[in-house]
Formats: structure tokens, C-alpha cells, sequence
């Protein structure tokens, strides 16, 4: 039981990745957003690549954290005062934003020691908004594709018009640094090594254009086609990869994950439709008749379940109870072993003076 615990980093993603109007600016003509939510259409293929390059559909259709975030609190005081909000990009989940700080929160009964509340306006037609996520994690990890394939972070789906408590609970776990199982070095310096190895393996060690989620491509200019923007982010290459996959090809990369780390269990969300809640004052809540809203409060708790792997049967145990079986079985203790000993010594020097 802890007094005192540490707020986790959190990365917040809108589920659509890209805001509406500037899909249906910039795509071709007659693609909807609904076009790009379908997974059967290759990335950025239904971007208008004869107007706009890559970077200005970035800058124009990225989610920012106030575009999602209406309101985030930490006991009472605004996320923003407590810590630092750092964009970020992946392309399964598309522009995100994570919030760290080195806040801790004691232990409520009462209310959730975290409030978040995501908003958006505008018209959306059935199933145009998927609502966002959220994403908890060490802070020392960097959310990218990596970081969801090898299961570092506890995933949340926040629903459109709801309002949705969840209570994290922390497993601390500790693994023995036997040969190059693990390492000490903190889990982003693995994702990096993964980094490398698997565009390494796509190819694409120099892309040629700018593509977000590769940092080896900062200094490049924008990707201006589609097929330059193929080559460059490994799109042939690296779009097959699944769980299975990612797991074998991580496998031969060598790439070693810490040897100690923190995972979040996250309850089973309590979600009710927010016209069902209430606003101060009794007064029943009404979502905007525009766009959509959500409220998640988030419990910490302050239990902490440590998990340490140690030898179960170690060798200086393994002798002692050899030692101990030997001393039962021929009924002798250390000191019979002393002296049979020195009795063959002695019959020895006997029969070596008679010789």
C-alpha cells in the first residue's frame, strides 16, 4: 500500500486520425471520411496528390491535444500547469499527444483522482466518429506501432456521448538480467532498436521524404506522390505486418526490452450515455445539439502488486541439501567423512612403508 502514486504518462488519439474537413478538401474528388476510415484503402492513396504534398495534409488534418481535450485535471489543478504535452504520430493510430508529469495522487474514495473531458464540434453523419483513445504507459515509453505490438501500454476506448469511470491498478515487475534476456536500459531505447531493425529490413534506411513516424526522415522535404511516399515509409513492405509477424521478425532484431518495468490494469470501464448523468446542481446533462462529448474520470489506485523473479533453487540450497541426504543416508556427519578419510590416508602410508 502506497501513500503516494506516480500519474502514469497518457497519450490520447482521436479513432478517426484525421479531422473531417480536411479529408474532404483534400481528397479526391467524391472520397468522404468514411472512404478513409475503411481499411481496405491503401494509406494516403485518396489524397489529392496533384495540390497538396504530404506535410501540408499533416499540418492540416492532424488532431492537436486542444483540439481533443476540452478539459484535464489532476486533483484539481489543469494538466497543462502540471507537466509537459508532446505531439505524436504512428500510422495505425494516426496524430496523438501524450501528457507527462511527475504529479503523484493519494489515495479517493470518493472521485477519481483524473478527470478528462473530449469534445468536438461540428455535424457527423452514423459512424463517422468512433470517439478516441487512450493510451497508459511508462514514461520512459514512446507510443508508436512498436509499443502496441509488444503490449507496453493498457488501451482504452473512450465512446462518443458517454461518460466513463476506470479504475488503473499498477503491476510492478522485475526480471532477472540472465544473459540477454532483458537489459537496464530504459524501454524507448528498445523501441529504437526495433526502429532501425525492421525499416532496415523494409529498405528503407534513408527514406527519401518527410514521413512523421520515421525519425530517420526529419530533415527530408515533403513527400509530394504517392508512390514516393510508398517508398519512403516502406508501405509494400510493411502493411502485411500482424502480431505474429511483428513478434518473429522482433524476435531476430536482438532488440532487448528492460528488466524492469510497470504495467496498468486497467477495471472494466463504467460507461453510461452522458444525457443519463447529471451536472452540478442536479440538473440533468445535456450533450451539445453539435458535435460530440465525453467524460472519463480515472481512479489510481494506490495498491501496488510487485512481481520479482528469482532463482527458485539456488546452488548454495542444492549442496546444502545434498550435503544433508548424503549425512541421513550413511548416517555419518561431516566429521565420519573426516575421519574415513583420514583412515584411507593412513592404510595408504601403512601399505606404501610395508611395500
Amino acid at each position: 500500500m502506497l501513500d503516494k502514486v506516480r500519474v502514469p504518462a497518457l497519450t490520447i488519439c482521436h479513432n478517426n486520425k484525421f479531422k473531417k474537413e480536411a479529408v474532404e478538401k483534400m481528397s479526391l474528388p467524391g472520397v468522404s471520411l468514411l472512404d478513409w476510415l475503411n481499411n481496405d484503402a491503401p494509406a494516403f492513396s485518396l489524397l489529392d496528390w496533384d495540390d497538396y504534398n504530404l506535410d501540408e495534409f499533416f499540418a492540416a488534418a492532424n488532431y492537436k491535444w486542444e483540439d481533443m481535450v476540452t478539459k484535464c485535471t489532476i486533483g484539481n489543478v489543469n494538466c497543462s500547469d502540471l507537466g509537459t504535452i508532446r505531439p505524436v504520430h504512428t500510422p495505425l493510430l494516426g496524430a496523438c499527444a501524450t501528457l507527462r508529469t511527475n504529479t503523484t495522487v493519494g489515495r479517493s474514495m470518493l472521485s477519481g483522482q483524473l478527470n478528462l473531458v473530449l469534445s468536438e464540434a461540428g455535424s457527423f453523419a452514423d459512424l463517422e466518429h468512433d470517439g478516441w483513445s487512450l493510451f497508459v504507459h511508462e514514461h520512459s515509453v514512446q507510443l508508436d506501432d512498436f509499443a502496441l505490438f509488444t503490449g507496453v501500454v493498457t488501451h482504452i476506448k473512450l465512446y462518443v456521448n458517454s461518460s466513463i469511470s476506470v479504475k488503473l491498478t499498477t503491476n510492478a515487475f522485475s526480471q532477472l538480467p540472465d544473459g540477454n534476456a532483458c537489459s537496464e536500459q530504459p524501454s524507448n531505447a528498445a523501441q529504437s532498436c526495433l526502429e532501425r531493425c525492421l525499416f532496415g529490413k523494409a529498405g528503407i534506411d534513408r527514406p527519401s521524404c518527410h514521413v512523421p513516424w520515421i525519425s530517420a526522415s526529419a530533415n527530408q522535404p515533403p513527400c509530394t506522390t504517392y508512390q514516393q511516399f510508398k517508398n519512403a515509409s516502406g508501405l509494400d513492405e510493411l502493411s502485411s505486418f500482424n502480431e505474429s509477424l511483428m513478434a518473429v521478425v522482433s524476435a531476430s532484431c536482438g532488440c532487448r526490452f528492460p528488466c524492469r518495468w510497470d504495467e496498468y490494469v486497467s477495471s472494466t470501464p463504467y460507461r453510461v450515455n452522458i444525457d443519463e448523468t447529471r451536472a452540478p446542481g442536479d440538473a440533468p446533462r445535456r450533450r451539445p445539439a453539435s458535435g460530440v462529448i465525453t467524460e472519463l474520470t480515472l481512479w489510481l489506485s494506490t495498491t501496488l502488486l510487485k512481481t520479482e523473479q528469482a532463482v527458485a533453487y539456488p546452488l548454495d540450497q542444492f549442496l546444502s541439501d545434498v550435503g544433508g541426504s548424503l549425512g541421513l543416508m550413511i548416517g555419518g556427519s561431516l566429521l565420519t567423512i573426516v575421519e574415513l578419510v583420514d583412515c584411507l590416508v593412513c592404510a595408504c602410508c601403512g601399505a606404501r612403508k610395508r611395500g
